[in-house]
């Protein structure tokens, strides 16, 4: 097995390889030029580490298969927000191994390798968006955010309990377009489970067409608060006139989420509206008068996260004040040792300490993310309770401060 790391430059041809390589990965058809051009592109842009799994002694009677990767592998830096200032994190993306490859090894090689570079480089975490959710938990994953598709019928029984249309806008998306990083960065700075949206974000999630101009089926409303200023937006499409599609809606403030809400449900002759990216947690099921008309059809277990480093439990905030004394069980030995988490003001330091109870890795993303209970990883088995710290009191200590959201697939 031969492992070799591609320079992301556009001169690089091997670069056209591996996305071609991806898109069959994912049982995609043959890759269009403009597509290909766009792929290579964010591999360039991102400064992406590219990764290439080869075999020897192949068969295959096809040239272009034999120079073509087994298995493909991408990392790029992005930033994720646990509650407090956003931290770096390395994104993983673009993992395919081929069928007639597999149970070689060759995913387990392509992991270790590029968790043992970007633990050297000083990351805490790593994040993935698993299209196989069983496939990742060996490797010390743990989904950290959960997002829905939901279906809503605003047809008569959509009514709110306080919202006001006032201060919403509906706008171009010629105009919208270029503001939207803009007001997406301000979200990710102050929303937990939150990962920063990667250099051509907006082309590669389709809002952009062949010409590189805003898709025209798309529209976009704003809300703006009392001084002028943007502080939400929603992107949206309709079809057959009476089915509204969400894209992307993104808010500053509740005021702002309620007041959007209130402009989708007052758009006439919708029978649905469907979001596939709806929080696991969100305002407006409370803020319905009638909130059956929320039906939620599926969920996703969107965001994953791999710790490196147990000092990522400095980067959260804290519901009370307190001393947790944890031995983080690590297959992998990243994050592996015994530690103390001290919490003041709201404030956790960790510093290492014996005598801790048993943490799984998988539990230590959980408590990193605010995403399950301590109670709730002690009852299944992912760490062991506390005899000087009640689970109640546990509970309290890492309970999640803000309403957790995932708005940047990768």
């Amino acid at each position: 097995m031969r492992i070799e790391h591609l320079k992301p430059e556009k001169n690089e041809p091997r670069l056209e390889r591996f996305a071609r390589t991806v898109e069959m990965g994912f049982n995609g058809g043959e890759i269009s030029d403009v597509e290909l051009s766009r792929t290579v592109g964010l591999m360039v842009d991102n400064n992406a580490d590219v990764t290439e799994v080869f075999t020897d002694g192949s068969t295959n009677p096809d040239p272009k298969m034999t120079a073509a990767p087994e298995g493909t592998f991408v990392t790029f830096e992005g930033t994720v927000n646990l509650g407090t200032t956003p931290i770096r994190a390395a994104e993983i993306t673009a993992v395919s191994v081929r069928p007639t490859s597999k149970r070689q090894g060759i995913l387990r090689a392509m992991m270790t390798d590029n968790l043992d570079r970007v633990a050297d480089e000083g990351y805490r975490v790593a994040l993935l968006t698993a299209s196989s959710a069983a496939l990742y938990g060996r490797f010390g994953f743990k989904n950290v955010v959960e997002v829905s598709t939901v279906k809503i019928h605003p047809y008569p029984r959509f009514a709110l309990r306080d919202g006001s249309t006032e201060n919403v806008h509906m706008v171009s998306m010629e105009w919208l377009f270029p503001q939207m990083p803009t007001i997406f960065e301000a979200f990710h700075k102050i929303t937990r489970g939150s990962v920063s949206r990667f250099e051509g974000f907006y082309g590669l999630a389709k809002y952009l067409d062949d010409a590189g101009k805003p898709d025209p089926k798309y529209r976009g409303a704003i809300h703006c608060d009392e001084q002028g200023a943007i502080d939400g937006y929603v992107v949206y499409s309709i079809a057959d006139e009476t089915k509204l599609a969400i894209k992307d809606f993104i808010t500053l403030t509740p005021v702002a989420e309620i007041a959007l809400w209130a402009f989708l449900g007052s758009i006439e002759w919708l029978d649905e509206i469907r979001w596939d990216g709806a929080p696991k947690e969100w305002l407006l099921p409370e803020a319905l008068v009638d909130r059956r008309v929320i039906r939620v059809e599926s969920q996703s277990d969107a965001l994953w996260a791999r710790v490196l480093d147990a000092h990522i439990l400095e980067n959260r905030p804290y519901g009370t004040d307190g001393v947790f004394r944890l031995s983080i069980d690590d297959p992998m030995g990243y994050a592996s040792g015994d530690f103390q988490l001290e919490v003041c003001d709201g404030i956790g330091t960790v510093t290492e300490a014996k005598g801790g109870v048993k943490v799984s890795v998988q539990a230590l993303a959980a408590l990193a993310f605010g995403s399950t209970a301590p109670s709730t990883l002690a009852a299944v088995g992912l760490m062991d309770s506390d005899a000087d710290l009640s689970l109640q009191k546990l509970d309290a200590l890492f309970s999640p401060q803000g309403l957790a959201r995932f708005d940047s697939w990768f």
